[in-house]
């Protein structure tokens, strides 16, 4: 029952979201429930309740600054027009709409995600999902799903703390970690091509499969290789040089098959 009592603001923001109310009215409804639930049922002592909150403090003070820097970032590249580029950059660059995505998916948002955590990943992937012809709806779904590296997210600092809690070796748990996230990584390519608003192609859905797979290689290889604090950055990028170099070949025979075919 406190399971579902401490989950009830966090219920509030994903309704009010979903009944189409703004994003900052969201955040004060689930505030508001948040702060007439704590002292009905999770009483403290106001002593020990500024206790709590002094230690929390730290914490609160670096997820703050860190959403702030992306949505910051976020910003600047919006209006200095680099979204627009980059996105015009990866649909020039890359075989189809659907590789473009994908790249999204599996590259720039877990990598944002890796480095900086918290979310930020999304706030880079929406904008480049959306300037790739998008609607907002689809384009926040699918940048979501680019949330596959939550392990590795922030430089894994939860992997961290999940094993010294449990006296595990980190390398040990970051490795099983990649193993079963492997799934994850396959579902959330076969979800990016069905939720895209391309046409839904066997070979599309192995393209999924396989941009899903390369990720889930990189990150076990990273793992293994180079520890989990960077498994995360460094499988995301194997994804993002994957698919560049896979354009590029492309891209090549293509301009080879038409000089043989001549004017």
């Amino acid at each position: 029952m406190s399971a579902v009592l401490a989950a009830l603001p966090v219920v509030v923001a994903c309704g009010a979201l979903a009944g189409r109310v703004s994003a900052t009215r969201a955040a004060a409804l689930a505030l508001a429930a948040c702060a007439l639930l704590v002292p009905l049922a999770f009483p403290l002592a106001p002593a020990r309740l500024a206790d709590v909150l002094l230690g929390w403090a730290p914490t609160l003070l670096e997820v703050v600054l860190i959403l702030a820097g992306g949505i910051t970032l976020a910003r600047l590249l919006e209006a200095c027009g680099a979204q627009a580029r980059i996105a015009g950059w990866l649909t020039s660059i890359v075989a189809s709409p659907t590789a473009a995505v994908l790249l999204v998916v599996h590259g720039v948002v877990p990598f944002a995600e890796s480095v900086t955590g918290f979310g930020v990943g999304v706030m880079v992937g929406v904008p480049l999902l959306l300037h790739l012809g998008r609607d907002p709806l689809r384009a926040a779904v699918l940048a979501m799903l680019g949330l596959v590296a939550v392990p590795w997210g922030s430089l894994g600092p939860g992997t961290l703390i999940a094993a010294r809690m449990n006296d595990l070796d980190l390398t040990d748990l970051g490795v099983a970690c990649a193993v079963v996230n492997g799934v994850v990584f396959l579902v959330s390519g076969v979800a990016a091509v069905i939720l895209d608003d391309q046409p839904t192609m066997p070979r599309r859905l192995l393209a999924g499969l396989g941009s899903g797979a390369a990720l889930w290689f990189g990150v076990w290889a990273a793992n293994s290789l180079v520890g989990t604090p960077l498994a995360g950055a460094l499988g995301a990028l194997l994804v993002i040089v994957g698919h560049l170099a896979l354009a590029r070949t492309r891209g090549a025979a293509r301009a080879r098959a038409a000089a043989s075919v001549g004017p």
